[in-house]
């Protein structure tokens, strides 16, 4: 199963509110202002002139040194006087908020055609109280600051500024983010899966508001090996969305792995020969791989049946998965060669022979033994006891061992010596 990756970018902190673009906001900065009082009622607002055709979401107002105590209503008008209304909403304000931005939500997005003059109001309810802090003068181009005051008014036009009026008009973002895609490869681990980010294949993408998120296909396995395409989708905040395709080629660059049997010894008399096992059919190797249930190509060098030379030889086994990615190991068959008149000058003797549960090693000449090894006529291992506690005879288990030839191998300190043995039932 194919997982959905989201993938969130923040190029910047500004929350992204324009319709018609982060860009078109209308922001009045700090300004210097006079201050009116009144009791119990005031109002103060500002006129502008849409910079795009879309909807207004939402205005931010920052008014400090005001003494605010319950409901708020903004209205926006059409044109710069009280006749024309198209929206409002109550926001409720308490003391606590004085000298803060308060951002203040239409219900329904206020639509602005590009070009026309419009005008907010904020003023206090009857139930409530406000001092609000005014511009004396037209600080926005294209604009000016109104007042429409009841009751006893406090202005003194001579007076120190006290405090701050600023504002922030925003758009419903209404333009879609860019969609830009890139083909990229992505390789299956040895599990056989690949997960990445997005980001890979969407970074090129933008959006005006400088926040957005990216989602696609990000999980593959080796079902997907080979080019896979897909639809990146770019989100930003305001649920526009933009989309662009990319192919993802989903490779398979593990080799298989192949694990051999350790290196082994053997002693033939000379003239003996060692043939080569068949170590693959024989299952003495191990393979597997990340994605090919079936290996191809599985060779053994040399081959089964190949007489070995005394000395190292080493062995190798190789395979390919599907994807012709190779994997081998190698191990060493040491063959070494004793000659039989070696037996005749050890003083050592092997009785009975032909032996059938038993056998017995004599060590007439007391030389310091170390083990013996017994072999079949292949050269493999069969059994190996230790001889370092012998000091004239020693008794060698031979009930589990079939009938039939082998060689027993006695090394000592001063060299190693072979005998045949005939096993019989």
């Amino acid at each position: 199963m194919k997982k959905i990756l989201l993938f969130l970018f923040s190029i910047t902190n500004i929350a992204a509110f324009a319709q018609c673009g982060i860009a078109n906001n209308i922001t009045q900065a700090l300004t210097d202002n006079y201050s009116v009082g009144v009791n119990p009622i005031a109002q103060v607002g500002q006129s502008f002139t849409a910079t795009c055709s879309g909807n207004i979401e939402s205005i931010t107002l920052s008014l400090s040194l005001v003494n605010v105590d319950g409901d708020h209503k903004m209205r926006i008008y059409a044109g710069i006087d009280a006749s024309n209304p198209i929206d409002s909403t109550i926001v409720t304000l308490i003391a606590a908020q004085s000298n803060t931005d308060i951002k203040i939500t239409f219900p329904v997005p206020v639509p602005v055609i590009s070009g026309n003059v419009y005008t907010f109001m904020m003023h206090a309810q009857a139930t409530a109280s406000a001092r609000y802090i005014l511009n004396s003068f037209s600080v926005y181009t294209g604009g000016l600051s109104y007042t429409n005051l009841i009751g006893t008014l406090n202005f003194n036009p001579t007076a120190a500024a006290d405090g701050d009026f600023k504002f922030i008009i925003h758009y419903q973002d209404q333009i879609a983010p860019i969609a830009v895609c890139q083909n990229i490869s992505a390789e299956l681990d040895e599990t056989g899966n690949v997960v990445f980010s997005p980001s890979l294949v969407g970074s090129g993408s933008s959006d005006d508001s400088g926040i957005f998120s990216l989602s696609m296909d990000t999980s593959y396995s080796c079902s997907d090996i080979g080019a896979n395409p897909v639809i990146l989708t770019v989100n930003d905040s305001s649920g526009n969305s933009a989309t662009c395709s990319a192919i993802i080629t989903v490779v398979d660059s593990l080799a298989p792995e192949i694990i051999c049997p350790g290196d082994k010894d053997t002693t033939l008399i000379i003239g003996g020969n060692y043939i080569l096992s068949d170590y693959i059919s024989t299952g003495m190797v191990s393979m597997s791989d990340n994605c090919s249930s079936t290996l191809l190509n599985i060779t053994q060098s040399p081959v089964a049946g190949t007489q070995l030379s005394p000395g190292v030889n080493t062995i190798s086994i190789s395979a390919e998965d599907e994807s012709g990615n190779q994997g081998t190991c190698s191990f060493e068959i040491i063959v070494g060669t004793l000659s039989l008149e070696d037996l005749e000058l050890s003083g050592i003797e092997i009785y009975p022979n032909p032996a059938a549960d038993w056998v017995t090693i004599k060590n007439s000449n007391c030389l310091i033994l170390e083990q013996a090894s017994i072999y079949d006529l292949s050269g493999k291992l069969i059994l190996t006891t230790q001889l370092k506690e012998t000091i004239t005879e020693q008794q060698l288990d031979l009930s589990q061992m079939d009938s039939g030839i082998y060689f027993v191998v006695i090394k000592s300190v001063d060299g190693q010596f072979i005998q045949q043995l005939i096993k019989k039932d």
